[in-house]
């Protein structure tokens, strides 16, 4: 079972898939790829102040739509990434929490730096922790609070967050040399919960694709690890049999 579990594949909702056509190449570059569900991910966030969870069931209806016209096989699922700083308080809004196929896990994208003005971001995970919710922390290999204390990841996963990896990152792909070090790091010290593209368009090199990177790790970690990462472990905690 491959999940790519943060993918931007709705149109018309972010800074991703701007019409339907761009999520059908998306789609189809997928299916090649092996990939059998995806978690359309779309940011909610304040430069998105539209996006809630009526926007998104009307662009996930969409996109469904064009798997069935096309006859894909593929499944795509609800999900999130969800921006939380203490700046934005509207964040905590119910109608703004959009959870992880039928968990309560959230995608959860942190304050990239902190200022004097940002609360540290363990608070923002224990709030969401407290409020029963499971905060799959989106990317922390490109954030420069990690970056500044790579123990950060080993006190959240403490707290109960899983860490979410960017496949461009694992193949030294992404544009910060610090992320693509950073995950190199967390893959060796078994940091690593999920696997994911953050795919936002149909050419390179965030495309929603997750072969390359499962023969990484299959080469590095044996096949066991590249199955759990790229798929098992997120069709079991988002509760994907459910859906």
């Amino acid at each position: 079972m491959r999940v790519d579990c943060h993918c931007h594949i709705l149109y018309g909702v972010d800074d991703a898939s701007k019409q339907w056509q761009d999520s059908l190449a998306m789609l189809q570059i997928a299916v090649q790829d092996g990939i059998d569900v995806i978690l359309a991910t779309s940011h909610v966030h304040p430069k998105f102040p539209e996006n809630n969870k009526q926007r998104f069931d009307c662009a996930l209806a969409q996109v469904q739509q064009l798997v069935k016209e096309y006859q894909l096989p593929i499944r795509i699922v609800k999900g999130g990434e969800i921006f939380f700083s203490h700046q934005c308080p509207d964040m905590m809004n119910e109608n703004r929490l959009i959870t992880m196929g039928s968990s309560r896990c959230l995608l959860t994208e942190l304050p990239w730096i902190e200022d004097e003005q940002d609360q540290d971001a363990d608070v923002i995970l224990t709030e969401l922790l407290n409020r029963g919710y499971i905060p799959v922390i989106a990317h922390p290999e490109r954030y420069a609070i990690v970056h500044e204390n790579y123990d950060r990841l080993r006190k959240w996963k403490a707290m109960g967050c899983y860490l979410q990896t960017n496949r461009t990152s694992l193949l030294g792909l992404d544009r910060m040399a610090m992320a693509n070090q950073t995950a190199e790091k967390m893959l060796e010290d078994g940091l690593i919960d999920l696997i994911a593209s953050d795919a936002h368009r149909s050419f390179p090199p965030r495309i929603p694709v997750l072969s390359d990177v499962h023969a990484l790790i299959e080469q590095k970690q044996g096949k066991a690890a590249a199955d759990r990462l790229c798929g098992e472990t997120a069709y079991q905690l988002f509760q994907l049999d459910q859906e």
